[in-house]
């Protein structure tokens, strides 16, 4: 019986995938769009290394959820700043009620 020792290394998360969930987080409570969009960046930038290198890195949940949410929050905010214009325009054309 031979007895060997392998020096396989154990996966782990990549940190951007990592990153990429904490931007997500903050896109969509105290850095609306601007963390949304490195969110997606770093998203998949995460995806392509788990790709690249499978035996070394893990997380793709994590990166597929902040490319997700990323999308979500980017959209969102976008959605919200419509619906503010066509909420306020008709307050801008009527202007001040002077007593």
């Amino acid at each position: 019986m031979e007895n060997t020792i392998t020096s396989q290394q154990p996966v782990k998360t990549t940190p951007l995938a990592v990153a990429s969930f904490v931007f997500c987080i903050l896109g969509i409570t105290i850095m609306p769009w601007l963390g949304s969009i490195i969110a997606i960046i770093l998203g998949k930038m995460a995806l392509s290394e788990i790709q690249a290198y499978p035996e070394r890195y893990d997380g793709e949940g994590l990166a597929k959820a902040g490319v997700k949410i990323g999308w979500i929050g980017a959209i969102g905010i976008l959605v919200l700043a419509v619906l503010a214009v066509i909420f306020f325009a008709p307050l801008r054309a009527v202007g001040p009620v002077m007593p």
